[in-house]
Order: C-alpha cells, then structure tokens, then sequence
C-alpha cells in the first residue's frame, strides 16, 4: 500500500534522478569535447583532415538516416553507428590496398600513407564517443525528459 508522502518521495526521485542524467550527460559530451579538442589542437589539425576518408565515413552513414523504417530514434543512431564502422573499415582496408601496393617501396611514404588511410578509423571512434549514449535511450526515458 503507498501512502501519499511514499508517491511525492517516489516522484521526486524520478524527477531528480532524470536531471542528474540529463547533467551526467552534460558532463559526458563536455569532456569527450574536451578531450578531442586536446588531442586536435595539441598537434597540428591539419593531420587529422582528410577529405576523402570524411566522405567515405559520413556520407554513407548520413544517407543511412533516409532509409524508410523504424522511426525511432534510438534504432536511427544505432543504425548510423554501425554504418560509420562499415564504412570506415572499407575505406580503412581500401587505403591499405593503395599504401601497401605503391612500388617501389620507400619508408617514409608508407609510414605517410599508413596515418591517412588509418584515419576513417578514427573518424568512426570519434563519431561513436559522441552516438554511444544516445543509441542507449529507451523511449520510457525520453518520455520523462
């Protein structure tokens, strides 16, 4: 049997434990923020671009979010994620294809082209560190936010 002051206590832990997630959350995206941005600004950023690797990572995974079906939230950024990966390990082992198939072989090409075509991978752990908590929210908890 609940009594009227047991249902307050129960609703406004509900409430309060809603804004601790939505401040944990906060937290979370400001230090992955922090932390990127450290690791970016820390070396020049000019090696971490590639325009190539960005197309064949994030085009598909955008285009990905046009595909009819479940329209929940939830399962788009799942979707997207998984895509982000597929994509960038194909674009990763077609960039190895390219590096390692140059002759005649000379090591400072290769050490080159080995830290661009690895760069896709890094692009998808970026994009995950950021997806990753919002691929997890059930629509109960998004009902109460």
């Amino acid at each position: 049997m609940l009594f009227p002051h047991m249902i307050v206590t129960e609703f406004s832990y509900m409430i309060l434990g809603v804004k601790l997630k939505k401040f944990g959350l906060v937290v979370y995206l400001a230090g992955c923020t922090y932390i990127l941005s450290y690791l970016l600004l820390m070396n020049d950023w000019q090696l971490f671009y590639d325009s190539f690797s960005l197309i064949c990572t994030f085009l598909p995974a955008l285009l990905s979010l046009l595909i009819p079906g479940r329209s929940n939230l939830t399962h788009k950024i799942s979707r997207l994620l998984k895509v982000v990966w597929v994509s960038a390990t194909l674009t990763t082992v077609y960039g190895l294809v390219l590096v390692l198939g140059q002759y005649p072989f000379e090591t400072a090409v290769f050490l080159a082209g080995l830290g661009v075509a690895i760069l896709p991978l890094f692009y998808a752990l970026c994009s995950s560190l950021f997806l990753v908590p919002f691929s997890g929210i059930s629509a109960n908890e998004k009902a109460c936010q």
